[in-house]
């Protein structure tokens, strides 16, 4: 039941009314409203079975004079955070639904981070977070209490109570559905991949909350699946073909994919891949392959996730899953195209993840995949460095750093800290690098010129950096903040004039600085809530800054998950991009 056709509304009743009262406020009403409308309403609500619908989709256990607010700033379009969340739970959930159409128009295009694969985008907008809040608020509904704060309005109103459990819980059903259906209303206002975004975010919350969440469920089978049944049906049937003839290339001779190229190259015309020049018939189709599994990926993402958490299979999604391995493990072990395997293994091992068939095959490839990094691994460059200035020399080998002929172990290094000085103009007037030791303490590197600085900043961050970056972000992981300031999925802010710390979600702040030297985060839900960090202060800021900027570029839900390889144990395989250099106006 909407909010507007709520007989209380129409009547600008209350629970506590009387049936006198009821039929003065009808016969006042029927004056400005259709009368039958008016005389509908009277009769829901001076019925003690009928109106109990009504009683749910209001405001339960909330004052009349809280209702004429909470109606007003629904009118007004005004949404208040902390007015909705001192609300008791079901009228919490009415309001948030009665504002679902205005949180929808306050979405945009950029309200979305992207899972761990890098593919799906998903929605964290201020509607998704107040639609999660809905659903799992409503779950939270404590029926008891729900029965006592009913009975005591009747009560004074003057209507029988509810005797029964059983009789609210079967009204609890239909006041479900009827949510339901108000939800997919306001999920028809977005456009395709908007929507497929939403659900989900919806579903990724409900598997945080490590809880089953009707709603959410709800949404799935009566709304999501039927929506989607359609495009996931054509989409597996193309990936299908797409299998066939990779199969047939595999199965070819050498000498047989020579004349399978002209073929080949006509469909590379027609579509732009990003694949090497002059690429190999497998190339091609494997490209095509896996566009076609992201496009699939995408839309059934929600769907296995959900039934993943009740314990059940979305067939589709397996077959196709199965089918995709299977066709990776004959890439990596009967063609020549290893690299190739190596790249769609980091693409989609978490999707093969969700299925536990085939978890032999999985494992024995995931351990060819590895061996094959190891040999990729072994063709990459170390990095050296030395730097000769005036009387001070300074020297980066593959397991050292000598500074002015003394020999320290670049393992023994635990926080690089870069600073730049300023005169009382604001002008830049000097720089240094600040290393700190487990067995040697802090040395510090002011005699560097801006040039070599900068070199030492890229020798060094290539040497160790992925040790040290490493370190920080798979403590995050392991729930071991960062000055007790940065998780792995959201930072501490000060509460405005006192010193109370305050947990956001990543989702629910933004950086108004991310400098190698100062970082600026506020809520921008809560716009004075806020945390300032310098180097002066706090060791690796030069590293965090590298760690959010990763952060920040990926858009994931968590830190640890922007640093994340097929597997974490490996050193050599601990994914971190090369490092930028310092551009002129940061030196």
């Amino acid at each position: 039941m909407k909010l507007i056709n709520n007989p209380f509304h129409l009547l600008s009743a209350s629970p506590r009314d009387t049936r006198h009262k009821l039929t003065e406020l009808s016969q006042l009403k029927s004056l400005e409203h259709d009368p039958k409308l008016v005389s509908e309403a009277r009769q829901i609500l001076t019925n003690p079975k009928k109106r109990i619908q009504a009683e749910l989709s209001w405001f339960p256990g909330v004052s009349v004079r809280k209702v004429e607010q909470i109606l007003e700033k629904i009118e007004e379009d005004n949404f208040d955070p902390y007015f909705i969340s001192s609300l008791p739970t079901l009228a919490k959930c009415n309001m948030i639904l009665a504002m679902l159409p205005y949180l929808a128009n306050l979405h945009k295009e950029d309200d979305y981070v992207l899972d761990p694969h890098g593919d799906e985008k998903i929605d964290n907008s201020l509607y998704t977070m107040w639609l999660f809040k809905l659903v799992d608020e409503f779950d939270n509904t404590d029926i008891q209490n729900l029965i006592n704060v009913i009975n005591e309005d009747r009560l004074v109103a003057g209507f029988s109570e509810i005797s029964e459990i059983s009789i609210l819980n079967s009204e609890l059903r239909d006041y479900h559905c009827s949510c339901v259906k108000q939800i997919q209303n306001s999920l028809q206002r977005f456009d395709r991949d908007e929507m497929v975004s939403i659900v989900l975010a919806l579903v990724l919350h409900a598997i945080k909350s490590g809880k089953c969440i009707r709603m959410v469920d709800t949404l799935i089978d009566n709304f999501y699946i039927p929506e989607m049944d359609h495009e996931i049906v054509e989409k597996r049937d193309r990936i299908r073909k797409i299998v066939y003839r990779i199969k047939a290339i595999i199965s070819l001779k050498e000498s047989s994919l020579k004349g399978f190229n002209s073929m080949v190259n006509s469909s590379v015309k027609e579509k732009k891949y990003n694949i090497p020049h002059s690429p190999s018939p497998l190339t091609i189709i494997l490209e095509e392959y896996k566009i076609e599994l992201i496009k699939f990926k995408k839309i059934t993402r929600s769907i296995q996730w959900n039934f993943y958490q009740r314990g059940l299979i979305y067939k589709l999604s397996k077959i196709v899953t199965e089918e995709a391995l299977n066709i990776l493990y004959d890439i990596a072990f009967e063609t020549n195209e290893k690299e190739l395997a190596s790249n769609i293994w980091d693409r989609f091992y978490l999707w093969f993840n969700d299925f536990d068939t085939l978890s032999d095959k999985k494992e024995k490839l995931s351990d060819h995949i590895q061996s094959i990094k190891r040999e990729i691994q072994k063709n990459i460059p170390k990095y050296l460095c030395t730097i000769i200035q005036g009387q001070e020399s300074l020297e980066i080998t593959k397991e050292y750093i000598i500074i002015n002929e003394t020999k320290y172990k670049l393992s023994d290094i635990y926080s690089i800290d870069y600073r730049v000085y300023n005169d009382d103009k604001g002008k830049k007037v000097g720089t240094t690098i600040i290393l700190d030791f487990c067995q040697d303490g802090e040395i510090e590197l002011s005699w560097l010129s801006k040039n070599n600085c900068k070199s030492i900043l890229n020798c060094l961050y290539k040497a160790i950096g992925k040790k040290l970056i490493k370190n920080i972000v798979e403590d995050m992981g392991y729930f071991k903040p960062l000055y007790d300031i940065f998780y792995d999925d959201g930072v501490c802010l000060l509460e405005p004039h006192t010193s109370s710390d305050v947990f956001f979600k990543w989702y629910e702040v933004k950086f108004e600085n991310l400098s190698h030297d100062k970082i600026h985060i506020k809520s921008h839900i809560y716009p004075k809530f806020e945390r300032i960090i310098d180097n002066y202060t706090y060791r690796n800021i030069f590293l965090l800054e590298k760690i959010l900027k990763k952060f920040l570029k990926k858009r994931l839900m968590c830190i640890s998950d922007c640093f994340r390889s097929s597997d974490d144990t490996d050193n050599d395989d601990y994914y971190v991009d090369d490092f930028d250099e310092y551009n002129d106006e940061q030196m």
